[in-house]
Protein backbone atom coordinates (compact mmCIF):
# COMPACT_ATOMS: atom_id res chain seq x y z
CA UNK A 1 0.00 0.00 0.00
CA UNK A 2 1.66 2.91 -1.27
CA UNK A 3 0.88 6.38 0.57
CA UNK A 4 2.16 10.18 -0.63
CA UNK A 5 4.28 11.15 3.04
CA UNK A 6 4.58 14.48 4.00
CA UNK A 7 7.94 16.40 3.22
CA UNK A 8 9.35 17.69 6.60
CA UNK A 9 9.38 21.66 6.05
CA UNK A 10 10.65 25.34 8.03
CA UNK A 11 8.08 27.77 8.54
CA UNK A 12 10.61 31.06 8.77
CA UNK A 13 10.02 33.57 12.18
CA UNK A 14 11.26 36.22 12.42
CA UNK A 15 13.58 37.19 15.90
CA UNK A 16 12.16 33.85 16.50
CA UNK A 17 13.44 30.03 16.01
CA UNK A 18 11.91 28.61 12.88
CA UNK A 19 9.12 26.18 13.34
CA UNK A 20 9.33 22.26 11.83
CA UNK A 21 6.02 21.17 10.43
CA UNK A 22 4.45 19.07 8.06
CA UNK A 23 1.45 19.60 6.25
CA UNK A 24 -0.81 16.27 5.97
CA UNK A 25 -4.54 16.08 4.16
CA UNK A 26 -4.62 20.22 4.35
CA UNK A 27 -3.83 20.12 8.31
CA UNK A 28 -0.40 21.56 9.79
CA UNK A 29 0.90 19.46 12.00
CA UNK A 30 3.74 21.39 13.76
CA UNK A 31 6.85 19.74 15.42
CA UNK A 32 9.22 22.24 17.41
CA UNK A 33 11.89 23.76 16.35
CA UNK A 34 13.06 23.45 12.94
CA UNK A 35 16.33 21.11 12.67
CA UNK A 36 16.32 19.83 16.60
CA UNK A 37 16.29 16.31 17.22
CA UNK A 38 12.98 16.31 19.15
CA UNK A 39 11.12 17.63 15.78
CA UNK A 40 13.33 14.79 13.80
CA UNK A 41 12.21 12.27 16.23
CA UNK A 42 8.40 14.08 15.95
CA UNK A 43 8.73 13.79 12.31
CA UNK A 44 9.94 10.06 12.06
CA UNK A 45 7.19 8.89 14.37
CA UNK A 46 4.34 10.77 12.37
CA UNK A 47 5.95 9.19 9.16
CA UNK A 48 5.62 6.01 11.13
CA UNK A 49 1.92 6.12 12.31
CA UNK A 50 0.98 7.20 8.75
CA UNK A 51 2.56 4.33 7.14
CA UNK A 52 1.35 1.93 9.97
CA UNK A 53 -2.53 2.91 9.15
CA UNK A 54 -2.75 3.06 5.51
CA UNK A 55 -2.53 7.30 5.67
CA UNK A 56 -5.28 6.82 8.02
CA UNK A 57 -5.16 9.03 11.17
CA UNK A 58 -6.23 7.11 14.13
CA UNK A 59 -9.09 8.24 16.20
CA UNK A 60 -8.70 8.95 20.16
CA UNK A 61 -10.80 5.80 20.79
CA UNK A 62 -10.84 3.74 17.64
CA UNK A 63 -14.72 4.15 16.89
CA UNK A 64 -15.21 4.20 13.00
CA UNK A 65 -17.91 5.52 11.19
CA UNK A 66 -19.03 2.98 8.33
CA UNK A 67 -17.43 5.39 6.04
CA UNK A 68 -14.03 5.26 7.63
CA UNK A 69 -14.05 1.76 7.59
CA UNK A 70 -14.95 1.28 4.15
CA UNK A 71 -12.50 3.70 3.07
CA UNK A 72 -9.76 2.06 5.02
CA UNK A 73 -10.75 -1.53 3.73
CA UNK A 74 -10.71 -0.22 0.28
CA UNK A 75 -7.42 1.04 -0.13
CA UNK A 76 -6.24 -2.10 1.33
CA UNK A 77 -8.11 -4.42 -0.94
CA UNK A 78 -6.87 -1.89 -3.97
CA UNK A 79 -3.61 -3.43 -3.59
CA UNK A 80 -4.49 -6.75 -2.02
CA UNK A 81 -6.66 -8.28 -4.34
CA UNK A 82 -5.28 -8.51 -7.53
CA UNK A 83 -3.83 -11.43 -10.05
CA UNK A 84 -0.74 -13.14 -10.65
CA UNK A 85 -0.30 -10.31 -13.17
CA UNK A 86 -0.49 -7.53 -10.51
CA UNK A 87 -4.15 -6.74 -12.33
CA UNK A 88 -7.59 -5.85 -10.29
CA UNK A 89 -9.12 -8.70 -9.36
CA UNK A 90 -13.00 -9.12 -9.93
CA UNK A 91 -13.56 -9.33 -6.26
CA UNK A 92 -13.38 -5.69 -5.95
CA UNK A 93 -16.27 -5.04 -7.82
CA UNK A 94 -18.38 -7.43 -5.66
CA UNK A 95 -17.43 -5.31 -2.49
CA UNK A 96 -18.26 -2.16 -4.38
CA UNK A 97 -21.60 -3.57 -4.77
CA UNK A 98 -22.14 -5.14 -1.14
CA UNK A 99 -20.75 -2.00 0.01
CA UNK A 100 -23.61 0.56 -1.34
CA UNK A 101 -26.61 -0.20 1.35
CA UNK A 102 -24.17 0.50 3.76
CA UNK A 103 -22.50 3.93 2.13
CA UNK A 104 -27.07 4.74 1.85
CA UNK A 105 -27.30 4.45 5.37
CA UNK A 106 -27.91 7.66 6.80
CA UNK A 107 -25.93 8.48 9.59
CA UNK A 108 -26.69 7.77 13.32
CA UNK A 109 -26.34 10.62 16.04
CA UNK A 110 -23.55 9.78 18.75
Amino acid sequence: MKVQLPKYRRLRRKNRNDQAFVEYRQQRHYLGIYNSPESQIKYRQFLAEIQSTGGFSQTADEILSIIELVARFWVFAKDYYRDANGKKSGELSNYKIAFKPLLAMPPTKK
